[in-house]
C-alpha cells in the first residue's frame, strides 16, 4: 500500500499495482524535464482512471492575474504530459516502457474506462469550487473533449468523499 504526502494532504492508501506515483516512476529523467501531475490511480471498482494534481492554494486572479493564468497553464501541462506518458508507455513507446508501468496500467481497458481529473486544493471553501471547476474545464476544454474526461477542483472534504485522502 502506498500513501502520498502532498500539499498538506495524505493521499491513499492505494494498492501498489493500481497507482502510478509519477515522482517514483521511471524513467527518472522525465521528472527533471517534464511537468507531471502528482499521481494517477486506477480505481478498479469504478473502472476509472483518476489523475490528481494537488495545490496548496490558488493565486488571486485580481491581485496577480499573471500568476493566476500561469497556475492554470501549469495544471493543464501536467495533466496533458501525464496522459501522454501513460498512453505512450502502454504502447511501449519508447521501447521497453510498458513493463515499467504498474500491473493494472499495463492492461487498462481504454475503450470503456472513464477518466477523471482532480485538482485538490485542501482549504478552498465549497462556495468557490464550482467557479474553479469551470475555470479548469475552460483551460482544458480541448483535452476534456479529446479524452472524454470529467474534471473537478475539489477540497479536502470532497477528496475524502472520493476516497482520495
Amino acid at each position: 500500500m502506498i500513501k502520498i504526502q502532498e500539499s498538506g494532504l495524505t493521499f491513499g492508501p492505494f494498492i501498489d499495482d493500481d497507482l502510478l506515483y509519477i515522482e517514483k516512476h521511471p524513467p527518472q529523467r522525465l521528472k527533471q524535464q517534464v511537468k507531471l501531475c502528482e499521481f494517477v490511480w486506477w480505481n478498479t471498482a469504478k473502472q476509472q482512471l483518476v489523475a490528481v494534481e494537488a495545490k496548496s492554494s490558488v493565486p488571486d486572479a485580481t491581485n496577480d492575474p499573471d500568476a493566476y493564468a500561469a497556475f492554470w497553464r501549469d495544471i493543464n501541462e501536467k495533466f496533458d504530459n501525464a496522459f501522454q506518458m501513460i498512453t505512450l508507455a502502454a504502447h511501449d513507446r519508447p521501447q521497453h516502457t510498458t513493463s515499467t508501468l504498474p500491473a493494472s496500467f499495463q492492461t487498462l481497458p481504454w475503450p470503456t474506462m472513464s477518466i477523471v481529473m482532480y485538482v485538490v486544493i485542501p482549504k478552498v471553501p465549497d462556495k468557490f469550487l464550482a467557479m474553479l471547476t469551470d475555470k479548469l474545464r475552460a483551460e482544458m476544454s480541448v483535452k476534456q473533449r479529446l479524452w472524454q474526461a470529467e474534471m473537478f477542483v475539489i477540497n479536502r472534504q470532497k477528496a475524502a468523499k472520493k476516497q482520495l485522502v
